[in-house]
C-alpha cells in the first residue's frame, strides 16, 4: 500500500471529527489527544526484524565488468527549421 494513501486518510480522521465539531454535530469518532503512543521506549525495543536494512551479502561472480557505471552522453541536437 502507498504510504501518502494512508497519510491522507489519517488526515481525515484527524480533521473531520473538529470540523464536525466546529458545527455542533454529533462526533462519530472522537478525535485522541494522547501523547503517549507517540512516547518512544527506553531503551529502544525493536519488535520485529526490518529486512529493509538487512545486510545482502555480494558474491564476487554476480560482480562483472558490464555492471561498472557508464555515462554516455551525446550533444544536443537543435533541429533546423526551414522556412518556406
Amino acid at each position: 500500500m502507498n504510504r501518502c494513501m494512508f497519510d491522507g486518510i489519517g488526515a481525515m480522521e484527524f480533521v473531520s471529527p473538529w470540523g464536525e465539531t466546529a458545527r455542533d454535530l454529533s462526533v462519530n469518532m472522537l478525535p485522541s489527544l494522547d501523547r503517549l503512543v507517540l512516547k518512544a521506549r527506553i531503551p529502544p525495543k525493536i519488535e520485529f526484524k526490518q529486512h529493509e536494512f538487512a545486510e545482502v551479502e555480494v558474491h564476487q561472480a554476480l560482480v562483472t565488468h558490464a555492471m561498472k557505471k557508464k555515462c554516455s552522453t551525446s550533444p544536443p541536437s537543435i533541429p533546423r527549421v526551414l522556412r518556406s
